[in-house]
């Protein structure tokens, strides 16, 4: 269990739950939804790699 955790630990986990809350999480979530790139500049991009992750938003977070 993380509030944060390193790149090398969040792809060993066996699933991942990402909370994504506020307008502040508005672009990560837009970067992670559109799938085209992996980046470290954006580290819930690496949950493309995972092959068990659930992603639970509010609505300011999600965006349109």
């Amino acid at each position: 269990h993380a509030i944060s955790m390193g790149m090398g630990t969040i792809l060993k986990a066996r699933e991942l739950v990402i909370l994504a809350n506020g307008p502040a999480k508005r672009a990560a979530v837009a970067k992670l939804l559109a799938g085209d790139q992996v980046t470290t500049q954006w580290p819930v991009t690496l949950c493309l790699l995972h092959p068990n992750c659930t992603l639970f938003v509010d609505r300011e977070a999600a965006g349109r």
